[in-house]
C-alpha cells in the first residue's frame, strides 16, 4: 500500500514553529515528529505519528498547516506519560519503508 507524503508546519504550545514530515494513513492524515533507522533491516518506521486532519489545518499547494497548537510532549521522543485529551496519536506505528526511501 503506497503511502502519500507531504510536509505539515505546526506551532507547539511553546510556540515553536516545526516543519514536519507528514503521511496519509488509514485514510487519516499524520504528522510524523521523528523516524526510527533500524540498521538491521534497512527500514524505518515512525517513532510516533500525530493525526492532525480532526483539528483546524489549511491544505496549500505542497503540504498543509495546523492551526492548533500541538503540545509540545508529543514532539519528544519519549512516550508522553499520560494521555493528552484532544490529540489522537500512535506509538510506533505499523509504517515501514527502506531507510534510503524516507521523505526526510
Amino acid at each position: 500500500m503506497a503511502i502519500r507524503e507531504f510536509k505539515v508546519e505546526v506551532v507547539t504550545d511553546d510556540g515553536t514553529r516545526h516543519i514536519c514530515d507528514g503521511i496519509e494513513w488509514k485514510e487519516k492524515l499524520w504528522l510524523v515528529p521523528y523516524w526510527l533507522d533500524d540498521t538491521g533491516t534497512g527500514q524505518t518506521t515512525p517513532a510516533r505519528i500525530i493525526r492532525f486532519d480532526s483539528l483546524p489545518y489549511d491544505r496549500f499547494r505542497n503540504g498543509y498547516v495546523v492551526n492548533l497548537p500541538i503540545p509540545k510532549a508529543l514532539f519528544h521522543l519519549a512516550a508522553p506519560l499520560q494521555p493528552l485529551a484532544g490529540f489522537e496519536y500512535e506509538e510506533l506505528p505499523a509504517v515501514t519503508r527502506p531507510a534510503g526511501q524516507k521523505p526526510h
